[in-house]
């Protein structure tokens, strides 16, 4: 293998990685992420020049510091090597800007920090670019798309909007005492269960249309929970 081949397939390395990593994150709540990354490579030029490479990479993220380990039971090991084949590649890529900006947020040490990327991730998932007024048709769309029953819904409406305002009072008042352990595992729980649905849209979606894009499926999935809001809205789980 030339020197010049090495990058390519280092950074090919990495992005499977990254994806395996990023799909298990999604699938369950624990710490699980790179500490300590290592490449090496052996190599001949034209059979008389050889050479080696070794690359280590050291990442001291939220990930490798918290106590919280990601364990499987038996049980969850096979559900979990199904979630893997079933969401890997195509419907990974749809939505791979959400789920890397939520698996950033996973990484960050600072509490405010972390807040911010989920907030993000659900932002870029479920409204339109630029929307005005985001508070409010977020926390609508979130309880519209995790609730059950009509005290499940108002019960994630309101947390969205507290989220939303901790989330306000940190970024432009820079004011982050309400935004604990708890509140952050909360969102975080949030946004894993977000993008768990969305990505099944994805395949679904992909399944029907290999030449579909995220834009065309983000607009599906906006569309449903557009009628979706107007009907909890007429049936009193959401405010009018």
């Amino acid at each position: 293998m030339c020197e010049d081949q090495l990058k390519p397939y280092m950074d090919g390395e990495t992005q499977y990685l990254n994806e395996q990593i990023n799909l298990l994150r999604i699938f369950k709540a624990g710490n699980i992420g790179f500490r300590d990354i290592f490449f090496n490579y052996k190599f001949t030029i034209g059979g008389f020049i050889s050479n080696s490479v070794n690359h280590t990479s050291y990442c001291q993220t939220r990930n490798t510091l918290a106590n919280e380990r990601f364990t499987l039971s038996v049980p969850e090991t096979a559900l979990c090597n199904q979630w893997l084949c079933d969401y890997r590649n195509e419907p990974y890529t749809l939505l791979k800007n959400s789920i890397h900006e939520f698996s950033w947020g996973l990484e960050q040490v600072d509490l405010a920090t972390g807040f911010e990327q989920y907030t993000t991730a659900l932002e870029m998932t479920l409204l339109p670019q630029n929307q005005q007024g985001k508070k409010q048709m977020l926390a609508n769309r979130v309880s519209a798309l995790l609730g059950g029953t009509s005290q499940e819904i108002q019960q994630v409406h309101q947390k969205m909007l507290n989220f939303y305002r901790f989330r306000s009072e940190s970024l432009h008042d820079g004011n982050g005492s309400n935004i604990t352990d708890t509140e952050l595992k909360e969102l975080e729980n949030v946004t894993r269960e977000v993008l768990k649905k969305c990505i099944e849209r994805c395949k679904a979606e992909y399944q029907s249309n290999h030449t579909i894009t995220w834009a065309e499926v983000k607009n599906l999935i906006m569309s449903d929970l557009v009628t979706q809001v107007t009907l909890l809205k007429n049936s009193g789980a959401l405010p009018a």
